[in-house]
């Protein structure tokens, strides 16, 4: 016989306590039967950080029992965690009055609520009273040690605010929901974040915290009116039905890193990357690999401008604390190399997070509760001199105030900033805002007028002047006074590089591969105050060994498209003199390969369209095997939904998204 839900919770209201025997005292012997389960309930709830479930529990209980102090405090320091510290202030008072020794931390918790709404006074008052409680052999170890330490730094620190402007970046960017994470190109003509507004695909609910799930969004900036213009959410696969997160944006727009947490897949947490394509709609990101994502909870990731370094925030084993900095160094090959931690000089016994490494690929920014702070998260700054990371400094009031300020970007030319953070005047909950600085030594003391260089972007691409298609190689950018190297970059597959270098100097700048001449040119970049100045340089690179009878147009993607589900493909007379003559130019060239992708729209399980794309593509595989490609030449892979070139909403797009794209390419 099944128990019924009465006995089930009379089980759960005499089981609980044994288990957790700190619920026990939080549950009044004067409360009915049905509160004293919702109390044990909610304790449970808050002690596995469901702090919003918790409350709501709370405030079930409190309707019948507003007078018990327990209550009370469980709604203060709910409210507290949740990040409504003045709220959190009135439950903690209410619980204080009606039972002074309501709990042994009570006078701590006071001070915290103060300390968070900026009240420092009151929370010095507040932490030493707790702190007499205590046995001067624990005073050092104890937290309100820190908190007091805290508030001090925070006094010092507002006595001499830093000369910068702060703003909200509006309502074009921010909602009334949660909106934080914000990530600029380098540009500056970009902006992603993360929200959590009712909008979001799916439009559902975390259990968890109740909450909207997550996505990406996208802004742009209209150089009209100088203004971002209004937020979407953002194109292509990034975005599911949960919970997806913008970590960063790479400088140059092309790549997305992204947070996600998928059930049974990533376990605590992992870093996906998509890719921008040429239609202006974001690939399904991939995840990084297993060097970067270990079994333990990854988040924050950033590269550098020259696309070589990679910096992640992780708790996997090896670190000094919770969540620790580490960076990964790109290989030849392309691919990311076993991480290291940035030590601790940079890490601490607490968490970092929100990691930038700014364009000069030399200064770090970071959130972290282990620093010196004003309080909660502050925001700091660290810079590589010396083969060694200097000691982080804390950038000042009233960019850091004694509650949580994260996810700090700076731009090239150092004049403006971008981070999260819960102010007074917000629109909601966390907001984005923008940081004007008229010297980068008014954030920064330590940083000397000629350490606040001024840089420029460097760009362009590398074309192959018989294919006319993009060329991999090295980018060596060489100082022409000093004579010594200012930077490399890699060419990507598609030709294009790009590089953030000091303003106002010449360079030589020279492309290198193993099959192609040697190709240079002496620029000057430019600099310009207004913006971040790009130079576009192309080069066009000679083969070592020039190809016989090349038409370019064969070199380019050829799309072949299919019906709804269907395996079998008709050729058209148009399609195989198309691909005939491909194949003709790949028997011609020796040293190309046939790139064979399949994929499909976003109907039905991915399982089922990565399983189609891939027939899908064997089958014009199986095709040019009968022209006389031999197998070694030939590279076959299904990729699913994955990469749209159109909208998924519409058939007409649909048709488009359900095609196999052949292409040539080299080794």
């Amino acid at each position: 016989m099944k128990n019924s839900p009465v006995s089930f919770f009379l089980s759960a209201l005499f089981i609980v306590p044994l288990v957790f025997p700190a619920f026990a005292s939080d549950v009044s012997v004067e409360m009915k039967i049905k509160d004293r389960i919702k109390m044990t309930v909610a304790r449970i709830r808050y002690s596995q950080r469901d702090y919003k479930a918790a409350l709501r529990l709370y405030h079930d209980v409190l309707e019948t029992n507003s007078l018990d102090p327990k209550v009370q405090l469980w709604l203060g320091l709910c409210e507290l965690e949740l990040g409504n510290p003045a709220l959190a202030l009135e439950y903690l008072q209410k619980a204080l009055y009606m039972k002074s020794d309501v709990h042994k931390k009570i006078h701590l918790f006071i001070g915290m609520a103060y300390h968070r709404t900026g009240n420092l006074q009151k929370a010095v008052e507040e932490y030493n009273t707790y702190k007499a409680t205590l046995s001067p052999s624990s005073v050092p170890k104890n937290e309100v040690s820190r908190y007091l330490d805290q508030c001090n730094y925070a006094q010092e620190m507002m006595k001499k605010p830093i000369n910068v402007k702060i703003s909200n970046l509006g309502p074009a960017i921010n909602s009334e929901y949660p909106d934080y994470a914000p990530s600029v190109t380098l540009d500056e003509k970009t902006i992603i974040f993360t929200s959590r507004r009712a909008d979001t695909k799916g439009k559902g609910r975390d259990n968890y915290d109740h909450g909207f799930y997550e996505d990406v969004y996208i802004a742009n900036f209209n150089d009209t009116t100088k203004t971002w213009r209004q937020s979407t959410n953002i194109k292509g696969g990034i975005n599911t039905n949960f919970h997806d997160a913008s970590l960063s944006i790479s400088p140059e727009g092309k790549q997305i890193f992204v947070y996600r947490n998928i059930p049974n897949k990533t376990r605590s947490g992992d870093i996906y990357v998509s890719i921008l394509g040429s239609t202006g709609r974001w690939s399904s990101p991939q995840a990084l690999p297993k060097s970067i994502n270990s079994s333990y909870f990854e988040s924050s990731a950033c590269v550098s401008a020259d696309g070589n370094t990679l910096y992640f925030i992780s708790e996997t084993k090896g670190g000094f604390g919770q969540g620790d900095i580490w960076k990964s160094e790109k290989t030849s090959k392309g691919q990311w190399d076993e991480p290291e931690n940035l030590g601790n000089i940079i890490n601490t016994a607490e968490d970092e997070i929100g990691v930038y490494i700014h364009p000069d690929g030399k200064t770090l920014f970071f959130s972290s509760k282990g620093h010196k702070s004003l309080g909660g998260y502050d925001i700091f700054r660290s810079v590589f001199q010396n083969d060694n990371w200097s000691v982080p400094e804390n950038v000042g009031y009233p960019v850091n105030t004694t509650d949580d300020d994260v996810h700090f970007v700076m731009t090239a030319d150092n004049k403006r900033g971008y981070f999260s953070s819960l102010r007074d005047g917000g629109k909601g909950e966390k907001d984005i805002y923008v940081i004007e600085i008229p010297q980068l030594s008014e954030l920064l003391p330590s940083v000397k007028k000629e350490e606040a260089s001024k840089y420029s972007i460097l760009k362009g691409k590398i074309t192959d002047s018989q294919t006319l298609q993009g060329v991999r190689g090295e980018i060596i950018v060489v100082n022409s006074e000093k004579k010594d190297t200012a930077g490399t970059t890699q060419s990507k597959e598609d030709g294009e590089y790009f590089i953030m270098l000091p303003a106002e100097k010449s360079y030589h700048v020279i492309f290198s591969s193993a099959r192609y001449l040697p190709v240079s040119a002496d620029i000057t970049l430019p600099y310009d105050a207004n913006i971040t100045y790009a130079l576009v340089k192309d080069f066009v690179a000679e083969r070592k060994e020039k190809l016989v009878s090349v038409n370019p147009d064969l070199f380019k993607v050829k799309n072949i498209l299919f019906k709804t589900a269907q395996v079998q493909l008709t050729i058209s007379e148009e399609s195989k003199v198309q691909l005939d003559a491909v194949i003709g130019q790949l028997l011609s060239t020796t040293t190309f390969k046939l790139l064979i992708h399949g994929h499909t729209d976003f109907v039905g399980k991915e399982k089922f369209n990565i399983e189609l794309s891939l027939k899908r593509a064997n089958f014009i595989a199986d095709y040019a095997r009968t022209k006389g490609v031999s197998d070694n030449r030939i590279m076959v892979k299904g990729f699913g939904s994955q990469f749209p070139i159109a909208s998924n909403d519409t058939e007409e797009g649909r048709a488009q998204n359900r095609r196999v794209e052949v292409k040539l390419i080299e080794d």
